[in-house]
C-alpha cells in the first residue's frame, strides 16, 4: 500500500505496490508499522484526492505559485522508484494548502494531519513528502494541511518553528469551515520535518495535538545524546517513529 511506501522511503521502496514489497525482507516489519501508523491516523473507509486550496498563514487565500520558490532539482539527483524528486528552495512566504477529504464521504468534520516536507531546512521535498502524502490521507478519509515553510533556513531554524504555530493557529480558527475535527489533529513529519515536528510538540503548542508522526527524523540528538528540542511536555501526545538502522542520519535519532 502506499503506507508502506512512505515508511521504507529509506529502503528504496517508495512508490512500489505491496507486490513489489512482499518480495522484500523487510515487508513484515513494513506492515506492521503501517498497523499502528493507521490506528494512530484512525484511518476510515474513503478514497480519491479531491480539490486543494492554498493560504496565506493569516487565513488570506493565495495562489500557489506565491510560495513555489525555486525548483532546484537537477538532471544529476538520484532516482527514487524511477522518479526525481521535486527539491522546492527558497520558499519566501510560506502557506498552508487545504486538501479536504471527498465530500461524499459525507463527513461533517473529519480527522486531519498537519504535513511537513523534509530537505535539511534547506529545500523542502515537496512531491515525495508532501503532495504525495496528502494524497494518501485523502485515500483514507482524512484532510491534509500541507504547510510549505520557509527555506532555506540557518542556525536555530526559528522561522520554520514560527510557520509550524501558525499554520496551527491557522487550521484551529478554520477547523468548522475547512470541516476539521479537532479532536483528532495530528502531524506528520519526515527527516527535517519530522524535527520541525517534534519540536512543535515540544513547543507546548495553544492548539492541541492528538498524535505526532516522526519518520526518520533527523538532529533530534546532540552530541551528548540530548534531546535538541527541549524535554516533552507531559500533556505531549502519543508518538510513532520510523527509522531504518542503516540510515546514516543515525537509529539513536529514535
Amino acid at each position: 500500500t502506499p503506507v508502506s511506501a512512505l515508511i521504507l522511503k529509506r529502503l528504496n521502496l517508495f512508490r512500489y505496490d505491496c507486490s513489489v514489497l512482499a518480495t522484500s525482507t523487510n515487508v513484515f516489519a513494513s506492515r506492521s508499522a503501517c498497523l499502528l501508523l493507521l490506528m494512530l491516523l484512525v484511518s476510515t473507509i474513503g478514497s480519491g484526492q479531491t480539490f486543494a486550496k492554498t493560504f496565506l498563514l493569516d487565513g488570506t487565500p493565495a495562489h500557489i505559485e506565491v510560495s513555489q520558490g525555486t525548483d532546484t532539482t537537477k538532471t544529476s539527483d538520484t532516482l527514487v522508484a524511477g522518479r526525481r524528486v521535486i527539491r522546492l528552495g527558497e520558499v519566501a512566504v510560506p502557506t498552508v494548502t487545504w486538501y479536504p477529504v471527498p465530500a461524499a464521504n459525507g463527513y461533517r468534520s473529519a480527522p486531519a494531519v498537519l504535513v511537513l516536507p523534509g530537505g535539511g531546512y534547506q529545500i523542502l521535498a515537496e512531491d515525495l513528502e508532501g503532495t504525495e502524502v496528502c494524497a494518501w490521507l485523502n485515500s483514507r478519509g482524512i484532510s491534509a494541511l500541507l504547510l510549505r515553510y520557509r527555506v532555506p533556513s540557518a542556525g536555530l531554524h526559528a522561522e520554520p518553528l514560527l510557520d509550524a504555530k501558525k499554520a496551527l493557529a491557522l487550521i484551529d480558527s478554520k477547523a468548522t469551515e475547512w470541516s476539521v475535527d479537532r479532536g483528532h489533529l495530528g502531524v506528520i513529519g519526515f527527516s527535517a520535518g519530522a524535527h520541525l515536528a517534534m519540536r512543535l510538540v515540544t513547543s507546548k503548542p495553544a492548539v492541541p495535538l492528538h498524535a505526532a508522526l516522526l519518520l526518520y527524523p533527523a538532529y533530534l540528538q546532540d552530541k551528548s545524546d540530548e534531546l535538541t528540542t527541549g524535554p516533552i511536555p507531559a500533556n505531549a501526545p502519543p508518538f510513532f517513529l520510523v527509522q531504518a538502522e542503516d540510515d546514516p542520519i543515525g537509529i539513536g535519532n529514535t
